[in-house]
Formats: C-alpha cells, sequence, structure tokens
C-alpha cells in the first residue's frame, strides 16, 4: 500500500464555530507489478492521478446538501487513467472506509457524514453518481463500479467527492432527541470524522468469460420489441438493452423468448439469468436441479430437463395393493439434498384423501373412489408419509395396471401463500405491519355518513364541512363514507372512539386512536403524501414477513448458506445485494380504476371502484408498446427489499420477479391478453408467483402470477410455485467450456 491519504473532520469549536481541517484523501490499492500508482498487466494499465493533497475547511456548520454544493472547498478532485486491449472488459471500484483513530475525540455517527460522488463529463458536465448519500446508507460503502471495455484506447475519468455533516444534526444538552451534547466528554466539538477513498482494480488477465461479457457478446440492437406482445422471432428472440438505459453507466440488458444461452449452475442448483441490474450484476431464477454426471474435476451439469413437468408417462404395475393410498390436490418439497428431493402430500382446496376399496385387486370394480381433484400420491398409507418419488395420476382407466403417471420435476422450491393473512390492503406487501382489516357489516338505516372526521382527544367527530359541523346525512355516497355505524336517535351518533371508513359497499376499515384514512393507508402500503410520511416517520412499516418471504428466505438459509449446515459453502459472498420491488404504490393515471375513482378516495371515490396498484397503471389502458417498456423503478423507498435498507430488510439477498421483468422475458398480457407463446423461457407449464402486487378486491388482495403463456392475478392465499431470485455480483466468472444451453450451462467459478 502507497499514498495512503485520509479525510479528517476535527472540531474545534468555540460555540457553534467548526474547524474542519486535515488531508483528503486516496489510497490506491493494488498489488505492484512495476510502476509507480499503475497496473500493468500485459495490455491493460490503469492509473490514479491524486489531484489535490489538502483540504481545509473552516467555519463550517451542518448544512443542506444546497449550501454544501454552492462551496467547493469541501471537493477532493481526482482523476483516473487507463487503457484495456485485452479483449475482456476490466472493472475498478470506489470505496470508502473508516480512517485512522484520532486518539482523544470520538467519531461522528456514520449517518452524519454525507457524500457526493460526481463524475466530469465533456464541457464540465457533472453527473451525480452518488447524490447526498450517508456513510450508513452506502451499500457495503462501495460508491462506485466502473468497466474500462475490451478493446478500449486511453481513458481518462475525473471524479469530485464532496463531503459535509447533514443539515438536521441538534446540538443539545436538554433536547432528549439531541444528536450530540453541546458542553462536556461528549461534547459536539469533541467528535471527528477520518474516512479513507480506496480504488480497487480487477487487472488481472481474463481468461475466464463473466456473466455480463456473456450477455453483451449476444446482444441484439437491431430489432425493436412491441412489449405489448408476447415473445416472438420477430418479437424478441436473445439479449437485448432495455430502452433509455443505452448511455447508463451499467445499461440493463435482458433475455427474451425462446432461448437456451442463459442457463447456469450456482450452489448446486440450475438458474437462468434474467437481466443485468443498475449496478452491474446479473439476476437468476431458480430452474430446479440439474443432472449431474462424473466426479472430482470432471463434474458435468445438465439443466436441460429440470425446466417442466416430464412428459414421460409409464403404466404404474406396483398399485395392486391399493387400499390405504392418499391422494392430495397439491404437495410441497419438504427438502433437497444433492439431486434428492423429498415430497410431501399437501391440501390446497380439498383435503387429503384416502382412497378406500374393499380388497386389494385392480378389478374393474375397484376404481379409485377419487376424482382428478386428487393428482397427487406419494404411494403411502398415511397422509403425513413423505417421499422420494411422487406421482401425477394423469388418467384413471380400468383394469390390471390401470393407473398411468408422470414422474414430477417442476423448476420451483415448492408451493405456497403469498400470503395466508388476506383480509387488508397490507397483505399484499413482501413484509407488512398494521393490517386494518376489512370488516362488513349492515348499518343502521338511519347511520350518519359524513365527509371527514376530526380526532377529539379520544373519540372521533364525523363532519359534514369545513365548518366542523357534525354530520346529518343518512346517505353512504363517493362524498360520504366515515361513519360512527349508530342510529341518529342514539346518544353519540356522530361521535365514537373508533370511526368507519366504507370504501366498497358495505366493506369498512376501522379507525381507531387519531389514525386518519391517509395514515392507515400509509400504514399499509408505504404510500402517502410528504406530510403523511412526516407525521409517521417513527413508525417502522415492515416488521412482518409473508408466508413468501418466509419460505424462500428459510430455502436460502439451508441450501445456499452455512448456518443449517457447517460445511457448506456459504454461496451469498457471491451474490450482490440487489433490490426486489414490490411496488405497492397507486394507480394514478388512465382513465379507468385509477386511486381517485376508487373508493379508498374520500373525496369523490366511488363504492364500487377496487384500488389498484402501480404495476397494473401499466398493464391496463395498452400502455406497453415500442416505447413504453417495462419499468425497473421502484418508486417508494419502502418497497425496495434489499438486505442493506433500513426500511424494507431482507435477511439474505433473495427475492422473486417483478411482472415488468417477466414481462422483458416475452409473457404476453394480462388475464390471457394477448397471450401465445409457450415458449418463452420463464415458461414452466404451472403457475408462480411474482413479487408485484395487482388489485384489493372488496375483501381480499390480488398479487400478479406467471401463468402458462399470461400473467395473471391471483388472491394472495392462493398456492402457487416459488422460484427465487438472486444477483450474481459484477464480475463473477464462469468456468470455461459452458456455452449457456441446458445440457452445457455455465458454471461459477468459485474463489
Amino acid at each position: 500500500m502507497k499514498n495512503n491519504k485520509k479525510i479528517f473532520v476535527i472540531v474545534c469549536s468555540i460555540a457553534l464555530i467548526i474547524l474542519l481541517t486535515g488531508i483528503t484523501y486516496s489510497y490506491f490499492n493494488y498489488t505492484r507489478t512495476g510502476r509507480s500508482n499503475s497496473i500493468i498487466t500485459g495490455d491493460i494499465y490503469l492509473t490514479l492521478n491524486e489531484g489535490e493533497d489538502e483540504i481545509t475547511l473552516t467555519n463550517v456548520f451542518p448544512e443542506t446538501k444546497e449550501e454544501a454544493r454552492s462551496r467547493n472547498d469541501n471537493v477532493l478532485t481526482f482523476t483516473v487513467n487507463g487503457k484495456n486491449e485485452s479483449g475482456r472488459i476490466v472493472y475498478y471500484e470506489i470505496d470508502l472506509f473508516h480512517g485512522d483513530v484520532l486518539e482523544g475525540y470520538t467519531r461522528f455517527n456514520d449517518s452524519d457524514l454525507m457524500f457526493d460522488l460526481i463524475e466530469i463529463g465533456e464541457n464540465n458536465t457533472e453527473k451525480y453518481i452518488v447524490n447526498a448519500k450517508s456513510y450508513s446508507d452506502l451499500t457495503n460503502k462501495r460508491i462506485w463500479i466502473d468497466t474500462i471495455e475490451s478493446e478500449s484506447a486511453e481513458i481518462e475519468r475525473t471524479y469530485k467527492l464532496r463531503m459535509w455533516l447533514k443539515e438536521d444534526i441538534i446540538i443539545s444538552d436538554s433536547e432528549p432527541n439531541a444528536s450530540y451534547a453541546a458542553t462536556g466528554e461528549n461534547a459536539f466539538k469533541n467528535h471527528y470524522a477520518s474516512i479513507k477513498v480506496k480504488v480497487i482494480g480487477d487487472f488481472h488477465e481474463k481468461t475466464l468469460p463473466d456473466a455480463i461479457f456473456v450477455m453483451k457478446k449476444n446482444v441484439d440492437t437491431d430489432t425493436e420489441i412491441n412489449f405489448a406482445n408476447a415473445s416472438s422471432d420477430t418479437n424478441g428472440k436473445g439479449v437485448y438493452i432495455l430502452p433509455g438505459t443505452e448511455n447508463d453507466q451499467y445499461p440493463i440488458y435482458y433475455y427474451r423468448g425462446e432461448i437456451d444461452n442463459n442457463n447456469v449452475v450456482f450452489g448446486g442448483f440450475c438458474w437462468q439469468m434474467v437481466r443485468t441490474t443498475e449496478t452491474g450484476g446479473i439476476k437468476m431464477i431458480y430452474n430446479g436441479l440439474p443432472d449431474i454426471s462424473g466426479s472430482g474435476n470432471n463434474i458435468t451439469y445438465n439443466c436441460g430437463t429440470t425446466r417442466d413437468i416430464q412428459d414421460t408417462i409409464r403404466t404404474t404395475t406396483s398399485l395392486g395393493q391399493r387400499t390405504g393410498y392418499y391422494y392430495a390436490d397439491d404437495y410441497e418439497i419438504v427438502s433437497t439434498s444433492g439431486n434428492s428431493v423429498t415430497y410431501k402430500l399437501k391440501s390446497k382446496t380439498n383435503p387429503i384423501t384416502q382412497v378406500a376399496i374393499a380388497n386389494t385387486t385392480d378389478a374393474a370394480t375397484n376404481i379409485p373412489t377419487i376424482s382428478t381433484n386428487y393428482p397427487y400420491t406419494c404411494k403411502q398409507t398415511t397422509d403425513t408419509a413423505t417421499c422420494t418419488t411422487l406421482y401425477k395420476v394423469d388418467s384413471y382407466a380400468s383394469g390390471t395396471n390401470a393407473d398411468v403417471y408422470s414422474s414430477l420435476d417442476r423448476p420451483i422450491i415448492g408451493r405456497s401463500a403469498f400470503n395466508t393473512n388476506y383480509q387488508s390492503v397490507s397483505d399484499v406487501g413482501y413484509m407488512s405491519n398494521t393490517r386494518y382489516p376489512n370488516k362488513t357489516t349492515n348499518a343502521s338505516a338511519n347511520s350518519i355518513y359524513g365527509k371527514d372526521i376530526e380526532w377529539h382527544t379520544n373519540h372521533y367527530l364525523v363532519i359534514e364541512d369545513t365548518e366542523n359541523m357534525a354530520s346529518t346525512n343518512t346517505t353512504k355516497d363517493a362524498n360520504h363514507h366515515y361513519s360512527c355505524g349508530t342510529e341518529t336517535s342514539s346518544v353519540g351518533d356522530t361521535e365514537c372512539a373508533k370511526v368507519r371508513y366504507y370504501y366498497y359497499n358495505n366493506y369498512f376499515i376501522e379507525l381507531e386512536n387519531g389514525d386518519l384514512l391517509e395514515d392507515a393507508l400509509y400504514k399499509m402500503t408505504g404510500t402517502g403524501s410528504n406530510e403523511t410520511k412526516a407525521k409517521n416517520a417513527s413508525y417502522v412499516l415492515n416488521q412482518n414477513s409473508s408466508t413468501a418471504k418466509t419460505a424462500i428466505e428459510n430455502w436460502f438459509k439451508t441450501n445456499l448458506t452455512n448456518e443449517v449446515n457447517a460445511s457448506n459453502p456459504d454461496y451469498s459472498a457471491y451474490l450482490e445485494d440487489t433490490v426486489f420491488c414490490n411496488d405497492r404504490s397507486f394507480k394514478t393515471t388512465g382513465s379507468s380504476n385509477t386511486y381517485t375513482q376508487s373508493g379508498w378516495n374520500p373525496n369523490g371515490g366511488g363504492l364500487t371502484t377496487y384500488l389498484y396498484f402501480g404495476t397494473y397503471n401499466r398493464f391496463s389502458n395498452s400502455w406497453y408498446s415500442t416505447s413504453n417498456v417495462p419499468s425497473m423503478t421502484c418508486p417508494n423507498e419502502t418497497d425496495r427489499f434489499s438486505v442493506s435498507s433500513s426500511v424494507a430488510h431482507l435477511n439474505y439477498p433473495v427475492g422473486l420477479l417483478t411482472a415488468d421483468e417477466i414481462i422483458l422475458a416475452g409473457v404476453g398480457g394480462v388475464g390471457g391478453n394477448n397471450a401465445g407463446t409457450l415458449t418463452y423461457y420463464l415458461y414452466t407449464n404451472d403457475y408462480y408467483w411474482s413479487l408485484a402486487p395487482s388489485h384489493f378486491y372488496p375483501t381480499f388482495p390480488y398479487e400478479f402470477n406467471a401463468t402458462n403463456s399470461f400473467l395473471s392475478e391471483y388472491y394472495v392465499y392462493s398456492v402457487n410455485g416459488l422460484r427465487p431470485v438472486v444477483s450474481l455480483k459484477l464480475g463473477t466468472e464462469f468456468e470455461s467450456g459452458g456455452d449457456g444451453t441446458g445440457t452445457n450451462p455455465y458454471v461459477v467459478k468459485y474463489n
């Protein structure tokens, strides 16, 4: 290591005058190969021009980002130069770390140090790469990753790093929420910040393909995709760049249509690459267990037989003993070990049923007395037994050897409800907290309905207008949603500790403890105005995991970490912490089914219109086209699930695809509209969950679901398949020899 320079912030204050002194900034981390401050390996090199040696800031207070950006004395500039003629992409990254300890002082809280990282372009244009992020918000403290493309001539990239203290720091000896004391040992003046910046290069000779290189070398830049229609030979069959991302630091590349070159073996499982992420990783979806042959260094994998139910039908001769076998309308995967899968019967809508036959022959009179509503059996005589071979009854025939079965091998880890809770808007959430379950009670004929409510210490007042007059209206309509639900002749008919909000005919939720409707909607979905969010700033939205999240994370913990079995590798080290979007924003555009038209709008919302969510916004009104493309944006911070998020926290870097990502892959439309492809690579002849909410029916919510050749909407307590999704880190390499086909998949190279 050399050139170890740092950012120091030392507070020596008199009253509120802050003196920030020191040297900023960078050290360049590399294995020296013969040239000062540079890395050379054949025809690849990178050098670092360190820029200023010292920045001194005086009379600095905690400040807004606008105030910080109006100055230049808090900025360090540095330049990266490089060249790459190797035929392989190379990477470098810019990381922040805690610097040296300053004896006698205490570090500022990480959340109080704010940063911008700016890339300087042509004509001194500025592109904000890191935009007012605190040190605690930076993922793994890596603030930027960039590439030098293959066959690149000399490049020069200049960056500016700005640091300041955030504006809402409170310095006080009496304020209970103070960030720092004004006097004493813990006084603000006795704190400091020391930050090191490291530029790390990836400059070894590339002999193995990396994931992004695999996608980019196959990209089709000529075909124009119409996302309103399913994939086809003329509407997407290959690798494409998502329109609008071409000039991004990491354009989004995605696979679409009937392709067979995106198969990967990772962690002992088959996966299919779906798309790249905004940070250069690659999202992959679970695709079953591979067939494995060979041993040692000569292992081969085959992912070509795991996609669908196997069509090889065999006549079963072992069911002469029929008495006592149990049949079910569903099943679950209990565990996996290598290529072995353990199954168990499960009830979906009908209870597990035992076939009761008087004798043990296969005579025509002894056909099972169950219907095709119970197709699955383990051929076991107890309903809780497990098996490693699960059979599906394709038909019921008479005579000896009468039953015809298929072996099952589906690319799912099991079946689950998205959420077993299903009576609240909040149940569309991958995580949730307060539920406000729906209720229905016929209101009394003379119940009072108001336009608004007021909270008075311990009760609500149902009011009619801005003059706070108690309502006398007895009609529930688009402008009268609130009611105490009592008779006009009763005392307190417009005053109640809990007030009803009617959103659909006689369906309502109850508000209490001073919550308004907008508070309830925010607590259920995270969607709300800035004023509502500020009012509920201390409220923790995502506390309870959905049924699907629990199942997926338990599977990940068991199979891709060493937490359950210490002898397992920890494969999570190869995955990036990407965002999985559970978009609970409301549909706000279009001619129908918008939030303002729904019964959840107290000012004109009809009592017969459902609440639709943001993803549905794109699936309605023929929104998709060649210019309107699937969205990779997640509007609400509380819907952006990741391991590093403090407001939408995942325990492991695993989730589900969004409906937009399934549209990218080539599915056609919603509810059968524009359907017509059974050949796009995500097709499984099965139903499996997405992460995208659709709408809230009067009694339960719906989530989008991949259904054969189109997207459908299923109520969240229905049981469907789970296909986990992970994202490989930028720069992940594959072993040589694979071509991505099902029979010769790419295999992730482990360190």
